[in-house]
């Protein structure tokens, strides 16, 4: 599977997605749909520090959106 057949969404935005990986995602150049954390905050940071389309407190809208086809789920 190549970047480009990628379509990324991130449920959780804690120290793993932070600080691993939406950096690396990033620097492959993989398209990053969404991101969603329980409070909103550290999505909305990390979707302007990575370029992420959409950032929200309800993940239920990734499983909804036809966009997303690979969703990591980095949460406890």
């Amino acid at each position: 599977v190549s970047k480009d057949d990628l379509s990324l969404a991130f449920i959780g935005a804690g120290n793993y997605v932070s600080q691993t990986l939406a950096p690396e995602f990033f620097k492959t150049g993989t398209n990053l749909i969404e991101i969603s954390s329980k409070e909103g905050v550290n999505a909305v940071k990390l979707a302007r520090k990575y370029n992420i389309q959409n950032a929200s407190s309800d993940y239920s809208g990734i499983f909804k959106n036809k966009k997303i086809n690979t969703i990591v789920i980095a949460t406890t």
